[in-house]
């Protein structure tokens, strides 16, 4: 009699495990299919403002969004939820340097900017897109972090 009961334990385990797979997989697909379309956003709104000579701050903020999706559906299959409670203080508090850096240059010189800003006659070193790119991602993935009882 133990040695069914272990085994039915055994096979609800690994269905366990195949699901938690295939939900990371599913999960790690739409993070690739996100930062894909904001790679091509990217491209498509650098190509735009330089036509223009100006920047539209709603193509900027559309392509960052994706890829800060992109950054939290990666952290949320790296380390899957065993529940959907979710805890915003300490992520709101991770995610507050990451938005002020992308918030600065519409802060400082507008929703349409012509130039990139300098203050005291230097860029931010986050002012680049690459720099943007990451700063972006590591948003999602702060906001991430607020699940309760993730495990492996």
């Amino acid at each position: 009699m133990d040695n069914i009961e272990s085994t039915d334990v055994g096979r609800s385990t690994s269905a366990r495990s195949g699901q938690r797979v295939a939900i990371r997989a599913i999960l790690l697909l739409a993070a690739l299919t996100a930062l894909r379309f904001g790679l091509t956003w990217s491209e498509h709104w650098q190509l735009e403002s330089k036509a223009r000579f100006r920047h539209e701050a709603a193509g900027w903020i559309g392509w960052l969004l994706l890829l800060a999706v992109s950054g939290f559906l990666f952290a949320v299959a790296a380390r899957l939820p065993r529940s959907l409670h979710y805890r915003p203080w300490a992520p709101l508090l991770l995610a507050v340097v990451p938005t002020l850096m992308l918030a600065q240059p519409i802060v400082i010189v507008g929703f349409d900017w012509t130039l990139p800003t300098k203050i005291l006659n230097d860029w931010y070193f986050f002012w680049n897109f690459e720099t943007q790119f990451a700063v972006a991602v590591m948003l999602g993935v702060a906001l991430a972090s607020g699940f309760e009882g993730q495990g492996r």
